[in-house]
């Protein structure tokens, strides 16, 4: 009998993208052969004409098992002795390059149009290549002269443009292919794998269902049916094999018959949940349903519906009254009509619908934190995709389907579950294939055809070996079946039991449909279970982890200019063998004993200023799997890189062809198959603590302004500033930057972790960097990212403490609303309304409309003692651009100002005394009887930016701006007002206090211009000390 001969697909290469970012790819279904007859098994190789064979192993990824004569059983048993020999049993870091001499360094290639071409098309692509004609060059006894040199060099530049025509072609060839292999390509270049359009898809199904179930509002007992519905199906995947199929549309049918109207609703988001599971995606109705991570799976699920219905009511609230308010100020803030809405203060506008969304985030976050927890107990582990959200990931690498590693599962080669060998150990002559689709092997006609003439023959499956129920493998079936068939394996005499164990671990299938389950055998799972075969020797079972030897996390120690610690730990890691997946390191980094000295420097002044940024600290968690796992595991260390700036994961790069140790490096959260999570701890030092008045709650501390429930990631950063922190927004999202050297003890480190901030821990983080502003006197210190980022903060600041809300409800809300509603606010024609926000209290009785003033507290600033300090606290901490925004608005001219509730009706002349009361109030704080630096130079940065936050000629903008300000507080506006003359009093006096003289008196000077005739133009500013 000839050996079969290998196929391959004629119109393009076998690769498919196993780089996934979030979960392993598992196999895809591969139906079970029927019972295979005496006749159909006899056609392949009649059992009964063969001598006893010898042994019979599982390769992964097959469907068949193997029996195998003597002589192939010597082969075999021989490259698996030399594979341990040599890779196996090296050290970690010289697997890497023992598997390199065996053809196993080339599963991963980076995903090009190249990849996807045929093997003609490849070679012609070679050929062209060698073909393009080189530069032009001297020739000793040709013409050398200009004229002959530029001929040539047209010549050899159109060839030139020929091949590079038709590679622009084959290239076009390449992704048209890759497409047509279900890729997708987007305009940059990007490769984007049918597992993440799939997931896709089925995310905007799913969002559609659910929203389509919540509209129907189902009431308890339909949304404990769906998530019985939801369990049952996790129990099934949990159970069964890789071949589950999903329950059919009217699998539950019966328990629906009073809920009919909700059964098309219900049916098409079970589908919709269970697919998506199947892809390694657990949306949070999968996560909560109490499969494992979830305890309380009925709470939990109805808890999630409950929120949903929150969240949406709340949101819907808050969108009206937003709408109502901004149609108020657009008219002048005038009455309105609403009466469930009536127009309140900003600070009062908002307060119910935030305080509604408050508590929606907050039951929000409880939740998220179980339904990680429940996705990272999964088996497999998924990827949580909250609300419906999921950011689908580009291929950073292809995995080659010619994969030459065998992972078999023997008889009688090894106590171990599993054994390894390459294709190219085989001494196998005339043969020039040694690959094989490891993705469509079936039988492994590579395999077959190299061992066929040594004897080695394949045994389908039969689908009566398996449990109908759980899909686990029945072994006595396949004995039976091998004796009825007078077939004799010479390794069962002595090694069925432990054969059969093995394979119960191992080996499911079913009739039922599924991509996934407890066995991973894709080949990324094999190479990771490879390079970690000493970590779960003699440990590999079904029921769960491996704990490997523990490893060290060294600090390299750079040179220290700031006290800290440096790390040398233990770190601990768990290993999934089953799925290929190791945890890298659960570690945390020392808390200084000593808090973090930093040196702030104002570029334009060039002034030093020392800050105690209190001690920090992170919790990480790595973990990773696939192709960056088993490079990593190869190298199996990890390092606090100070020169960097970072913890980086080190390894040995296997994809080297030339014969030496390559280099691995792989940031935290930015290769492919490396996740990361944590926490982010900052204890502020004393003058914070009692600034942030935390100072009598102790067991706060340390604060928690990152956690792994915001998503949190960690990227290295370029160097952005000598600062260890810097600021950002970005998607909507506030950011803080940490230097790697004050997670561990060196301020020379370059790189930053980027952490997204919680939204509930975002007024500590901006309480932080306004405490940074104060103590630099507000000079503009390089703490942000961007010029957007210092802007962003301005606003929210200045709209949170003027609504009155918590700024990370301000920071957390869209762009554009906090946008529009800083734009209204900072408009002319609001003035008065911002006036009557912070000073309508003081307007005495009888003539305050505020009817809600009792005449014993109108117009007292000692009865309003609490808000006036609470104001002040406020006024003071506006960043110099917030608080510049403010005054300008308030020198707008005066008009009527109506307000429905409370009742208040003011004529010009009011308003603009109110204005005047507000203006002098805010100066006066921020003079508080003391003219520092750092006031006085807050003033002036506010007085340059009353008009415009960009200001290009600084002293000019504070000139025109202080004369704008002076003339609009020169006269007392409403002579009735006995409040009045006695604040403008104290408004001049601040305002001589903490003027700049040396600006105010400033002359301009002026050059000869030649542009224009010989006219004269400014040239600066003469300022005199």
């Amino acid at each position: 009998m000839s050996a079969p001969t290998t196929t391959t697909s004629p119109v393009v290469n076998n690769v498919i993208d196993e780089g996934l970012c979030q979960s392993p790819t598992m196999l895809p279904f591969v139906p079970l052969p029927e019972a295979a007859s005496n006749e159909s098994f006899a056609a392949v190789k009649s059992p009964c004409s063969a001598k006893e064979f010898e042994d019979i192993f599982y390769v992964s990824g097959s469907n068949c098992f193997w029996l195998v004569e003597k002589k192939a059983f010597k082969k075999i048993k021989m490259v698996v002795s030399e594979f341990e020999a040599k890779v196996l049993g090296s050290s970690s870091k010289l697997q890497a390059l023992a598997a390199q001499g065996i053809q196993l360094d080339s599963l991963m290639i980076s995903p090009t149009p190249y990849s996807f071409l045929t093997p003609a098309q490849q070679q012609e692509w070679s050929n062209i290549q060698a073909s393009r004609p080189a530069s032009p060059t001297f020739s000793p006894y040709g013409d050398n002269s200009q004229a002959a040199v530029h001929k040539q060099f047209i010549n050899l530049a159109a060839e030139d443009a020929k091949c590079i025509e038709q590679l622009e072609q084959l290239k076009r060839q390449g992704i048209e292919q890759a497409k047509a292999q279900g890729y997708e390509v987007d305009n940059n270049g990007h490769y984007y794998d049918p597992r993440q359009a799939k997931i896709g898809k089925l995310l905007a199904q799913y969002n559609k269902a659910r929203a389509t179930f919540v509209a129907e509002k189902p009431p308890a007992e339909q949304i404990e049916l769906l998530r019985q519905a939801v369990l049952k199906t996790q129990t099934l995947m949990q159970e069964h094999s890789n071949n589950l199929m999903w329950p059919s549309d009217d699998w539950f049918s019966h328990r629906q018959e009073n809920l009919a109207k909700m059964t098309s609703a219900q049916q098409t988001l079970n589908r919709c949940i269970s697919e998506l599971g199947a892809l390694g995606v657990a949306v949070p109705e999968f996560a909560l349903s109490g499969i494992e991570g979830c305890v309380a799976g009925d709470k939990c699920y109805a808890s999630w519906y409950a929120y949903l219905a929150q969240k949406k009511q709340a949101e819907e609230e808050l969108e009206k009254t937003t709408k109502a308010f901004l149609t108020a100020l657009d008219s002048g803030y005038a009455a309105s009509s609403d009466k469930e809405n009536p127009l309140l203060p900003p600070q009062q506008m908002f307060q119910r619908q935030l305080d509604a969304i408050n508590a929606a985030h907050k039951q929000a976050n409880e939740l998220y934190e179980k339904a990680l927890l429940a996705c990272s107990r999964q088996v497999p582990p998924r990827v949580l995709a909250w609300e419906g959200e999921y950011q689908r990931q580009p291929m950073d690498v292809l995995t080659k389907g010619d994969y030459p590693l065998r992972e078999i599962c023997s008889a009688a080669l090894s106590v171990e579950p599993l054994s390894y060998f390459s294709l190219w150990q085989l001494p196998v002559d005339k043969v020039k294939e040694r690959a094989g689709d490891l993705l469509k092997l079936e039988q492994d006609p590579v395999l077959l055809a190299l061992l066929a003439q040594d004897g080695i023959t394949p045994l389908p499956l039969q689908k009566g070996w398996f449990y109908k129920e759980s899909g686990a493998l029945n072994f006595d079936k396949v004995a039976d079946y091998l004796e009825q068939k007078n077939i004799k394996v010479k390794a069962l005499d002595s090694w069925r039991s432990r054969f059969a164990g093995h394979l119960g671990t191992l080996l499911y299938r079913s009739d039922k449909q599924v991509e996934f389950g407890p066995f991973d055998e894709s080949p990324q799972a094999q190479l990771m279970r490879m390079m970690s075969y000493s970590d779960w020797k003699g440990k590999l079972s079904s029921s769960g982890k491996i704990d490997p030897p523990p490893m060290t996390l060294t600090y390299q120690d750079g040179t220290v200019s700031m006290p800290g610690p440096s790390a040398s730990l233990s770190v601990t890691a768990e290993f999934y063998p089953l799925r290929g997946e190791i945890d890298l390191f659960r570690i945390t980094l020392p808390r200084g004993a000593k808090p973090t000295i930093a040196t702030l420097i104002a570029p334009k002044s060039g002034n030093k200023y020392q800050i105690n940024l209190g001690t920090w600290a992170v919790d990480v968690h790595a973990k990773a799997w696939g192709k960056a796992g088993a490079m990593l595991k190869a190298g199996r260390e990890a390092s606090l890189n100070a020169s960097v700036g970072g913890i980086s994961l080190s390894g040995l790069d296997v994809a080297v062809k030339a014969e030496e140790k390559g280099e691995f490096t792989a940031e935290v959260g930015a290769e492919v198959g490396c996740s990361l999570s944590g926490r982010l701890l900052w204890t502020p030092d004393n003058s914070m603590i009692q600034r942030l008045r935390i100072d009598d709650q102790a067991a706060k501390l340390p604060l928690q302004l990152c956690k792994a429930t915001t998503g949190l990631k960690a990227e290295i950063k370029d160097t952005l500033s000598e600062f260890p922190f810097i600021l950002s927004w970005r998607n909507n999202r506030m950011r803080l930057g940490v230097k790697a050297g004050v997670l561990g003890g060196s301020a020379k480190a370059k790189g930053y972790f980027e952490f997204e901030v919680d939204w509930q821990s975002t007024g500590y983080v901006v309480a932080m960097f306004q405490d940074l502003l104060r103590r630099c006197n507000y000079e503009r210190v390089e703490v942000f990212a961007d010029e957007e980022s210092y802007q962003r903060l301005s606003r929210a600041s200045q709209l949170a403490l003027l609504l009155g809300v918590n700024i990370g409800q301000i920071v957390a809300a869209e762009k554009d609303f906090v946008d529009r509603l800083y734009g209204k606010l900072n408009r002319s024609q609001n003035a008065g309304l911002v006036a009557w926000t912070l000073s309508g209290h003081l307007l005495p009785k009888p003539r305050n409309p505020n009817q809600a003033l009792r005449l014993d507290t109108a117009g007292d600033a000692k009865a309003n003692t609490e808000a006036e300090a609470k104001l002040k606290a406020w006024a003071n901490g506006l960043l110099p651009e917030a608080l510049g925004s403010l005054l300008g608005t308030l020198v707008a001219s005066a008009k009527v100002l109506k307000l429905s509730n409370p009742p208040v009706n003011l004529s010009e002349t009011e308003t603009h005394a109110l204005q005047q009361m507000t203006i002098a109030r805010l100066v006066d704080w921020l003079y508080s009887g003391k003219a520092t630096i750092e006031n006085r130079h807050k003033f002036q940065e506010a007085i340059s930016r009353m008009s415009d936050i960009n200001v290009q000629d600084q002293i000019g903008a504070y000139k025109r701006n202080l004369a704008t300000l002076n003339s609009y507080m020169s006269s007392v506006a409403d002579a009735e007002n006995d409040l009045l003359p006695l604040m403008l009093i104290k408004y001049k006096s601040a305002k001589s206090a903490l003027s700049n003289l040396r600006w105010e008196n400033a002359q301009p000077n002026y050059k000869v211009s030649n542009m224009y005739g010989r006219s004269q133009i400014q040239d600066g500013w003469n300022v005199k000390s």
